[in-house]
């Protein structure tokens, strides 16, 4: 295990380097911390959360005294270090993992009344971890304070022994962390995680929850319009949650989907918190798609959990769906996984260079700064990371695909203000990984970040792809500090004709003052436990002279009632027909622009149509125009129409219009029109 507190190594060329030094000191001298070329190997370890905790309290307290030193031990570990767990004798915490860890480190915030000695179990019994032996905690400064065993040990189970010392002015231990020696595993988002976790080697931060309907078989409800009560018993999944949610950094809602396209089309209560409260949105669909909404981890409880669908309206025929295997999928925190947003000053205008693939797990994928395929707009192509919360840093990593051209300039965000540094030679890091760990000598409160930004200077010869990078550290105050807006819909720009429709979710949504007042683009939104629903047109905020399909954006802000205030723009890039569902009558024309630069979709009317960058050479006009019988030309004998109703067919244009690229079309039909004696593969366009 690489040291976290920040020792000083030297690289194999022999030369120090400046980049990245700026983690030692924002704001003051510069301590340079020297670049440790690792090859395929990530030098650093990750954070390990426990999965059950146990106190072994004096028994010469009273009994309530020992219920309350009971009651607190999950304050250790739940990512706050602002809450305290407090003994008042000898006293033990048994912290139990879902299996054996190669334990490295432990990591202690700020100053605590007690001497702490860590043991763990073995075959033998529980025995001392050496270099975690009697820790007087009554000196350490406020911040993470680190502690490496000598040698790694290889245990289900830590005991954490606490002795009180008498005159120490820390009334409690605020936060503890235990560090393994395995390198962290990056999960680029929801639906990654998901697909990891059902695959063979599941990444070690997620967990994996099963929800089920005691009357649903198989594994599914079936949620239609006017459901009476007795038949909506399969519309209820529960599964039980056996760790504390506050351990969870997300949490996602996952489902097989059938008869929607969309999660933002299934209502779903958890727990009592209902979602899409704000407007309908029905999107029906003959094509069955996983769906990943991410939702907020408080919205759970220990132990027992419901979740309830229902239709966004009874009154409409199409909004009817099922859903089958119903899971949580929750991500712990790993101190590599801080970045809550990448963003880029060069955008991707062909899809062939996307930031994600920086923070994905994967070192086959990359960005680069100065991609050959595309223009570069941006005089100095940069790339920024914002944290989820402050974080104390331990080291930065990344792994490149070839040397640097050029220069690297590091910024940091501290207590809300920037800090720019020098600019460094690229030519001091390796291809592979580097890492760069954090000086010793640095004062905790200088490693505190909020964000990082990364800009590069006079490399356009270069082709370096930068294939992972990485942050490890440890957060600093509340979970939620500052709180933050997690807009989960849109989750690619679209919006509907000339509306828009908003949910996600404010955490925390009571700062401690009270609860927020959450507007969208100046339009209350009602919320209950921080949820975030509504629908919005651009007539309703002032865009009634622009185009139906030209971009727009949108504010969301919570504000509470001490003057706390948060904000996010909501990009709506992508126009998709206005959803409404089906009564039986045609739905007009509905047209959108396909440029040459970038990806577009086109849905309407159950149709959908993917352009893919590169498909036109010039900007094109693509009109999709729902057909009855009588502006159809007759089939060939002994062809059947399946198209699903009312209409029967469509008209795409410009007539004659050729690709440069295959296009993907999806049409709806109707497994009822399939004549006997025929199947679903039988049918064609």
């Amino acid at each position: 295990m690489s040291k976290l507190n920040g020792g000083v190594h030297r690289g194999k060329r022999g030369r120090g380097a400046a980049l990245l030094g700026v983690f030692a000191a924002a704001g003051l001298a510069l301590a340079y911390a020297a670049v440790v070329p690792t090859g395929e190997t990530l030098s650093v370890g990750s954070k390990s959360s426990p999965l059950a905790l146990a106190v072994i309290s004096s028994p010469s307290l009273p009994p309530e005294v020992q219920a309350q030193e009971s009651t607190t031990a999950s304050n250790l570990f739940d990512r706050d270090t602002t809450t305290e767990h407090v003994v008042f004798a000898d006293s033990q915490v048994e912290a139990v993992f879902e299996s054996p860890q190669d334990v490295g480190a432990i990591k202690i915030f700020g100053a605590a009344p007690y001497v702490l000695t860590v043991q763990a179990d073995t075959p033998g019994g529980y025995q001392s971890v050496a270099g975690l032996e009697n820790l007087n905690l009554t000196g350490l400064p406020t911040g993470w304070t680190t502690f490496e065993v000598t040698t790694p040990v290889n245990t289900a189970r830590l005991l954490l022994a606490l002795t009180p010392v008498s005159g120490a002015t820390a009334t409690g231990l605020r936060e503890l962390e235990i560090w393994t020696t395995a390198p962290p595993i990056t999960v680029k988002d929801g639906a990654a995680l998901l697909t990891q976790l059902l695959g063979p080697t599941p990444p070690p931060q997620g967990r994996i929850y099963a929800a089920f309907s005691p009357t649903a078989t198989p594994n599914e409800g079936v949620i239609v319009p006017g459901e009476r009560k007795a038949d909506t018993a399969d519309n209820f999944f529960n599964f039980t949650l056996d760790q504390d949610p506050a351990q969870f950094v997300r949490a996602y809602l996952t489902y097989e989907l059938f008869g929607q396209a969309h999660w933002v089309s299934a209502r779903r209560n958890i727990n009592g918190i209902m979602s899409n409260a704000g407007g309908t949105l029905i999107l029906p669909t003959t094509i069955g798609s996983t769906q990943v909404e991410r939702i907020n981890p408080a919205w759970f409880e220990l132990g027992s959990n419901t979740i309830e669908f229902s239709v966004l309206s009874a009154s409409f025929k199409d909004a009817g769906y099922t859903v089958r295997n119903v899971r949580v999928v929750f991500e712990l925190d790993t101190g590599a996984n801080t970045v809550d947003r990448i963003t880029v000053n060069q955008p991707d205008s062909i899809g062939t260079n996307p930031i994600e693939a920086l923070y994905d797990g994967d070192t086959a994928t990359g960005w680069k700064p100065y991609p050959a395929d595309q223009p570069i707009n941006a005089i100095a192509p940069s790339v920024q990371f914002d944290f989820y919360r402050p974080t104390q840093m331990d080291a930065a990593a990344f792994y490149l695909s070839a040397p640097i051209v050029g220069q690297l300039q590091v910024s940091v965000k501290q207590a809300g203000q920037w800090v720019d540094f020098p600019p460094e030679d690229g030519a001091v890091v390796n291809s592979g990984w580097n890492t760069f760990p954090v000086p010793a000598t640095t004062p905790l409160a200088q490693r505190v970040f909020e964000a990082v930004k990364l800009t590069f200077l006079g490399g356009f010869v270069s082709d370096a792809e930068i294939r992972e990078f990485l942050f490890i550290g440890s957060g600093v105050g509340g979970r939620f500090t500052p709180p933050r807006i997690i807009m989960a819909y849109p989750d690619a720009g679209q919006f509907h004709g000339r509306q828009a429709y908003f949910q996600g979710f404010l955490e925390p949504w009571n700062n401690g003052s009270g609860s927020a007042a959450i507007t969208v683009g100046n339009e209350t939104a009602s919320h209950f436990r921080g949820t975030i629903t509504r629908w919005l047109s651009k007539d309703q905020l002032g865009f009634a002279n622009q185009a139906d399909n030209d971009p727009w954006s949108v504010e969301v802000k919570a504000v509470f009632p001490d003057g706390e205030t948060v904000t996010q723009i909501v990009e709506l890039t992508e126009q998709q027909s206005q959803a409404v569902p089906l009564s039986g009558t045609l739905a007009a024309s509905f047209s959108g622009t396909v440029k040459n630069k970038g990806k577009k979709t086109i849905a309407h009317d159950e149709s959908t149509m993917v352009f893919t960058a590169g498909t036109v050479a010039t900007d094109t006009t693509v009109t999709v125009t729902p057909l009855d019988d009588e502006n159809l030309p007759a089939l060939d004998l002994g062809m059947t129409n399946v198209t699903k109703g009312p209409r029967r067919g469509y008209r795409f244009l410009p007539h004659g219009a050729k690709f440069l690229k295959n296009v993907d079309l999806a049409l709806p039909y109707d497994k009822a029109l399939i004549p006997p004696g025929h199947t679903e593969d039988d049918v064609t366009t």
